[in-house]
């Protein structure tokens, strides 16, 4: 008995442009701050972890299901490693992060 074909429709998913753009922004921000200043970094984390809070995350509209394909795919860092910093920053001063790093912070 020969099987029938199924006819699948492709599914196109909308994204709202505002958070496209939001994105975007954020995307450009993290590549500015890529020196290791403390300053910097704090900055750094600082992006990433409104990308996370924001309802919906930023990082949907990257095509990104998970924030772990996220980080991995686009930040090249481990969510363990991400998680740990954006704490630091949400703790600690950059003036705190400059003096004692964030290795002894955490």
């Amino acid at each position: 008995m020969p099987q029938e074909e199924k006819k699948t429709e492709e599914v196109v998913v909308k994204v709202d442009a505002k958070l496209k753009q939001l994105y975007r922004d954020s995307m450009a921000q993290l590549k500015e701050v890529t020196t290791k200043s403390s300053e910097c970094w704090v900055k750094r984390y600082s992006v990433l972890h409104a990308m996370i809070v924001h309802e919906p995350p930023i990082y949907v509209a990257g095509g990104y299901v998970t924030d772990t394909e996220f980080f991995e795919q686009e930040i090249g860092e481990t969510r363990q490693f991400i998680y740990r910093n954006i704490r630091i920053v949400k703790l600690a001063t950059a003036e705190q992060i400059a003096r004692y790093s964030a290795n002894r912070l955490n």
